[in-house]
């Protein structure tokens, strides 16, 4: 990964500089999506050219604060960046939205306690920072096909 931002960076053309950089943290979200991730271990290392913030500054923000009530004015107010600037970032870099990734990223952490502990769905639900047990529900039955209860008696043994 080093070896491609660097030679991405000795690229002359900055349009196709972004461009790379662009299609690279899509891969990386792709790769990244689906795992179970530490909350203080950020995804990306890279600067946003230009942009002044460091997206993977925020996502790790989200990851260690995902069981709070987070908003998309409450991040650009922390980040000291406009809502719209915010917002553009995850769409543009990759290609999700800010509020569809901090579900994603809830989704992952309730999936985790759904399979690795007895925890009941309504506590999973509000210790991953859903506002409420349907809400959560609807998340997880969306990104798996099922219902949080099915899931885990399929996938627990």
């Amino acid at each position: 990964m080093e070896k491609l931002y660097f030679s991405v960076m000795s690229e002359e053309n900055d349009f196709k500089k972004l461009q790379v950089l662009k299609y690279t943290y899509k891969l990386i979200f792709l790769l990244v999506k689906d795992w179970m991730l530490e909350a203080d271990t950020p995804h990306f290392g890279y600067q946003i050219p230009g942009k002044g913030v460091r997206l993977h500054e925020i996502v790790s923000y989200i990851e260690r604060h995902s069981h709070e009530e987070l908003t998309t004015s409450g991040l650009a107010e922390t980040f000291n960046v406009s809502i719209s600037f915010l917002q553009k970032l995850f769409k543009e870099n990759l290609d999700i939205s800010l509020m569809a990734f901090v579900n994603s990223v809830r989704v992952q952490k309730a999936h985790h306690l759904l399979i690795h502990t007895d925890m009941p769905i309504s506590l999973i639900s509000s210790r991953t920072g859903f506002p409420s047990e349907k809400a959560f529900r609807t998340s997880f039955k969306y990104r798996f096909n099922e219902t949080p209860q099915r899931y885990r008696s399929k996938n627990t043994k």
